[in-house]
């Protein structure tokens, strides 16, 4: 694969992937092609034709195809999300239904094409194109306290009596013990505080900052997203290892229960401000790994988002935020590395394909 543009070269209407998908096909038309000159010589020749090398080729080539349809060809628009009232109850029935799912039949996107500069490029435009599609409804509610809970940091009040009091990281947690992940975090909240202590109080936030995100316009187009995670455990593999008993590869699902956090900056302004060895890793007592870990998220069109750098209430503007509801079919496509950052550092990347599953429709 040669001489894909970049996506500076490309305008937003004339989507990368879909130029992407156009150069799989010519790959694919060209292997066709070998196979039948391989073929006719062998004819000639009166031999059997040894064409497996360029079968295995062609065979990679539909595979690519095949993952990138899934990211620009539908729509989820119209599927059905958890209601607000009800989601407590099911997180818990879609992450049970999500393990009857069977492995999408695709497989990787090939680590030659996923570590092209050009692949890994955010265009300004995709940025663009997504302030001018939200502005009505960011301007709607610009002043959200939802918004300004989600982006609040520990209090130093809090950290100098040893806790942490950071509304996502309360969020995260009971998010996750409501389907079973559980870690120990809640002993580093003060129970003193409604919202770290749990229950109807806690819930009661979660289910409104979800009903503001569902509310939102859904992506009207295919976009690609980045999340920084500085431990492995804190990566969706860990859910899957927990609900599966054994490890995710490529073509595994999973649904996310808690809010996904990602920005539409591009993947080193990502890993230099969070990565491990960044201002922000210094200051989390959790543990970080060096080379962990860049998740790259492919989001379908009609999945629903809401970028939060124009409401005015968020304190962190500058980290271009998307936030991604709970509810969120996570399909891994491929395991690799990048080299980012000023000093190219190796870092382990996981990209998926986010797209949605209609939940369960059995009342609480």
């Amino acid at each position: 694969m040669t001489n894909l543009p970049s996506l500076h070269q490309l305008s937003i209407d004339t989507l990368y992937p879909e130029e992407l998908l156009r150069e799989f096909n010519k790959e694919k038309a060209k292997y066709t092609r070998r196979i039948a000159v391989e073929d006719e010589k062998a004819r000639r020749m009166g031999t059997t034709p040894n064409n497996r090398y360029w079968y295995d080729r062609l065979l990679r080539s539909e595979s690519d195809i095949e993952v990138v349809n899934e990211f620009i060809k539908k729509d989820f628009g119209d599927v059905p999300l958890c209601a607000a009232t009800k989601l407590k109850g099911c997180l818990r029935r879609a992450v049970r239904q999500s393990l009857t799912l069977s492995r999408l039949s695709t497989t990787p996107i090939h680590d030659y094409i996923t570590n092209e500069e050009f692949f890994v490029e955010i265009d300004n435009e995709q940025s663009e194109r997504i302030t001018r599609e939200y502005q009505r409804y960011v301007q709607t509610h610009e002043d959200s306290p939802l918004v300004e809970l989600w982006t609040r940091e520990d209090s130093e009040e809090a950290l100098d009596r040893g806790y942490r009091s950071a509304p996502h990281q309360i969020f995260d947690y009971y998010m996750l013990d409501n389907v079973g992940v559980r870690s120990g975090a809640a002993a580093n909240f003060d129970m003193s505080d409604p919202l770290a202590a749990g229950g109807t109080p806690t819930w009661n936030k979660i289910r409104d900052l979800y009903q503001l995100v569902i509310d939102a316009p859904r992506a009207p187009i295919p976009l690609q997203l980045f999340r920084t995670v500085r431990n492995k455990e804190r990566m969706p593999q860990k859910w899957f290892r927990r609900w599966v008993k054994r490890e995710m590869v490529p073509g595994d699902s999973v649904i996310a229960p808690t809010f996904l956090s990602t920005t539409l900056h591009d993947v080193n302004q990502n890993w230099e401000m969070y990565g491990h060895g960044s201002p922000q890793a210094e200051d989390d007592e959790r543990p970080s790994e060096k080379e962990c870990c860049i998740m790259r998220i492919f989001l379908s069109k009609g999945v629903p988002m809401l970028p939060l750098g124009d409401f005015k209430s968020n304190a962190h503007a500058y980290e271009d935020e998307v936030l991604l509801p709970p509810g969120i079919q996570l399909v891994l496509i491929n395991v690799g590395d990048l080299y980012v950052g000023p000093d190219f550092d190796s870092v382990n990347t996981f990209t998926f394909l986010a797209r949605l599953v209609a939940p369960p429709t059995q009342d609480d």
